[in-house]
């Protein structure tokens, strides 16, 4: 057996048809390129704003828990994937008109860029503390289909732990909803309807 020398491909010498077969490769290869990132699905975290809960319990003393379980919330949903928490603050100019007046919220999320809001309430019911939350898409103005979540508690120490659950399961939606509009940027779902 006689050695053979290999001489790499960047060093052979190309005629004028293999430079043009070069050439037309690199540019089929950088068009190819260009679709595939031109079909890159619209990939995005869902914009929300947790607004104060309607306090539906009658005693004064606990008119605390409106704000503070919109920031228990707010500061649980910063910790999910795909979902971007507004704070309130970075949109004060708009959220102290929207705030009294749920009509101007949609004017409120489309200047803010807000996707949902997330409005809740707690309410007593005999012995039990009930926390509800639902989410309010902006570009429809209603509650999306399938997104209210009720859970309750009988002691106010257990507000949180169940607040956290609640949590759980709004971002739970949140993230399926993402997942559907990443979809829908993709071509995989045919109707925008099912994406509210």
């Amino acid at each position: 057996m006689f050695p053979v020398a290999v001489v790499p491909a960047d060093r052979r010498r190309l005629g004028p048809l293999g430079a043009m077969t070069r050439a037309c490769a690199w540019a089929l290869a950088g068009c190819l390129l260009l679709a595939g990132c031109a079909r890159e699905p619209l990939i995005r975290d869902r914009r929300v704003m947790v607004m104060d809960f309607e306090n539906a319990i009658d005693d004064p003393a606990q008119s605390h828990l409106s704000g503070g379980l919109a920031e228990m919330m707010t500061s649980q949903l910063v910790n999910y994937p795909r979902v971007a928490v507004i704070e309130r603050q970075d949109v004060a100019a708009y959220f102290d008109k929207a705030r009294t007046d749920p009509q101007r919220w949609h004017e409120l999320g489309r200047k803010s860029n807000i996707d949902y809001f997330i409005i809740g309430s707690i309410a007593r019911l005999e012995d039990n503390y009930v926390l509800n939350a639902r989410i309010l898409s902006v570009a429809t103005g209603q509650i999306v289909s399938g997104s209210s979540v009720t859970r309750s508690c009988a002691r106010e120490e257990d507000i949180y732990p169940t607040m956290q659950a609640v949590t759980r399961a709004i971002a739970r939606n949140i993230q399926v909803l993402a997942e559907r509009f990443d979809r829908l940027a993709t071509g995989g779902e045919a109707a925008v309807a099912t994406a509210q």
